[in-house]
């Protein structure tokens, strides 16, 4: 993305490359840089420490995962991986899992005001993985491998460089696997992805691939409490007993598979103009089957096929910026859904078109930023819906190290056209060479859907109310060679009997120590790192309540050791120690987390 990324290019006279923009300067930027020396076990890791997320953990890793941002629940989030749609009209959260971590150069994340704008749904929130693209003097490639508890193991190569004079190939090989923890908990992933980048001419490149995804998952439900043998040692004893705890499915598989093509446009025309256009077609099918005892077989299958068109335009002319966003796809989307013998058919054709505008300035020496931004969209399957929304913000840069964010947007909720959701935000934030740190505050009035997964029903997907306030500090110092980094985030929500499992309190972060050795030849980050949930609310049903003996969960706090090293800026060892006290918890009922347990590896940049 031009100046946003830091992958190495090295760009030969006769060619012109063309690096794709952010969605919006004054977002939020997660480098590489700083999350390749973290913990990076699946694409959600990224923003441990962004203000205003939560990680909706199940503790297996693999299991679908899913994330809260600004205090909204997965389905209120879009995700898009170079500013296009990645949501699933069959499992509305988008699995983190499927995103290849090594892929991914850079996120952002849209202030909340602007949520709404991106992707194909009026939305909440909204992030975007920048994906790599870069030129190198010679072939580049590079590996990496880890090793975890319960036969964790993980390896992805990469792989780029120049095939003729005008193409660039990139190439991203991923394998996962686990074995079981609890009994039908083990998981295995594919992932590729296959790319290739044509030099047209100086105004114009263009960017062709192929993306490949496919997952096994066992989908045991969570422990099956209600049959699980309590003894005088406790609730959480018999929780983590892995080998007689019993599970809610025992037979019950989640499988997954997708590919998607795609042709991108990038045209540059100096200062004044900027074009980012892609057609794609893509595919998904998830399977939900499996034996559930006395019920019979489960036999689900959900596959849609979407075909889509999206465009961003930026035009310039003199102080004044307009930005024009057009989203369309068309979904044919069918699912069968039922026991073996009974199985129900559904087909349906599924029509979507949002389209929006930016017109901003840039004023007193690029000091001052406003915006006032528009959005219209349209959903059609039996009959035609029509949603809208609006709003503004002002990014002000009163000195060189300083940038004040505010911002408010009204609009309406697309599953029900009635129902207006208000966001208003604002930001105070310093950046020095020793010293960052971010002060944040949201307010958010309306309805959301919640829901962690449509397909596995783990938690539903009903309506919550969605009156929230929320205030975050991130804060980033290093004194001499010791690195303090870390956020808390406070939510306060009127409706106290909201089930959508958020804390009123989380707080990550650490303290390491930071150095350069043998000659600046080893770069050394090694200390410990706390997770503190707070209390959470459960709303159990009478008979969890009384086998848990309570209905909060919280607070739990989690310590972990860590360890890595970057070699001659080419190579990075990690070691992680987990939850050092063994603390025993959960985030979602009831699922365990993970006991303490240790993870190592080593990525590697090689034959360059």
């Amino acid at each position: 993305i031009g100046l946003l990324t830091d992958s190495l290019f090295v760009v030969p006279d006769t060619i012109n490359p063309i690096y794709q923009k952010p969605l919006y300067q004054f977002s939020s930027f997660i480098n590489k840089r700083d999350f390749y020396r973290r913990k990076l076990f699946y694409a959600a890791d990224i923003f441990e420490l962004s203000p205003f997320f939560f990680d909706v953990s199940h503790g297996l890793s693999g299991y679908p995962g899913s994330i809260m941002m600004y205090g909204a629940g997965p389905s209120s989030v879009s995700v898009l991986v170079n500013g296009i749609n990645y949501n699933d009209y069959s499992s509305i959260p988008f699995d983190f899992n499927r995103l290849q971590t090594e892929y991914i150069d850079s996120a952002e994340i849209i202030p909340l005001p602007r949520g709404f704008l991106y992707g194909m749904q009026n939305t909440i929130s909204t992030i975007n993985f920048i994906g790599k693209d870069f030129l190198s003097a010679a072939p580049y490639s590079r590996i990496k491998y880890y090793e975890g508890p319960y036969g964790e193991a993980f390896v992805d190569g990469m792989f780029n460089f120049i095939v003729f004079n005008r193409f660039i190939l990139f190439i991203d090989i991923t394998n996962k696997k686990v074995d079981t923890r609890y009994l039908n908990s083990d998981y295995s992933q594919w992932n590729g992805r296959f790319q290739l980048k044509y030099f047209l001419n100086n105004n114009f490149n263009l960017i062709s691939g192929y993306e490949y995804s496919n997952t096994n998952t066992g989908a045991n439900g969570g422990i099956d409490v209600l049959n699980m043998t309590i003894d005088e040692s406790g609730f959480f004893e018999a929780l983590y007993s892995e080998i007689s705890s019993p599970v809610v499915f025992p037979a019950l598989r989640y499988n997954t598979f997708g590919h998607t093509v795609f042709l991108r446009t990038l045209g540059s025309f100096g200062s004044y103009a900027f074009t980012d256009a892609t057609i794609y077609y893509r595919f998904n099918r998830h399977e939900l089957n499996g034996d559930l005892n006395s019920s019979g077989y489960l036999d689900n299958l959900y596959k849609n096929k979407i075909t889509g068109v999206s465009l961003k335009q930026d035009i310039k002319y003199k102080f004044i910026n307009f930005k024009v966003l057009g989203n369309f796809e068309s979904a044919e989307i069918t699912r069968y859904e039922g026991f073996s013998n009974n199985r129900t058919y559904t087909s349906s054709n599924m029509n979507r078109l949002g389209i929006g505008g930016i017109a901003s300035a840039s004023l007193f020496n690029s000091l001052v930023h406003p915006s006032l931004f528009y959005k219209i969209s349209r959903e059609k399957i039996s009959e035609t819906l029509e949603y809208s929304g609006y709003g503004g913000d002002i990014n002000i840069t009163p000195g060189k190290n300083y940038k004040i964010y505010t911002g408010y947007s009204k609009f309406e909720n697309n599953r029900l056209s009635d129902k207006n959701i208000k966001n208003f935000q604002a930001g105070l934030s310093y950046n020095s060479y020793n010293f960052q740190t971010n002060l944040n505050y949201f307010s958010r009035e309306g309805v959301h859907f919640y829901g962690i997964d449509t397909i596995l029903k783990t938690n539903s997907a009903d309506l919550y109310p969605a009156d929230i306030q929320g205030l975050s500090l991130s804060l980033n110092v290093l004194i001499s060679k010791i690195l303090l980094e870390g956020k808390i985030d406070y939510y306060r929500e009127a409706n106290k009997d909201n089930t959508d499992i958020l804390p009123t309190s989380y707080i990550a972060g650490g303290v390491y120590y930071k150095d350069s050795l043998f000659n600046g030849n080893l770069d050394l980050k090694t200390g410990f790192n706390v997770s503190w949930y707070g209390k959470r609310n459960l709303n159990l049903s009478p008979q969890y309540f009384y086998l848990y003996q309570g209905n909060t969960a919280g607070p739990d706090m989690i310590l972990n050791f860590t360890l890595s090293g970057e070699i001659q800026e080419r190579a990075i060892i990690f070691f992680l120690w987990e939850n050092l006290l063994d603390r025993k918890y959960f985030i979602v009922p009831f699922y365990p987390m993970p006991p303490r347990g240790i993870r190592f590896g080593v990525s590697w940049e090689l034959f360059n």
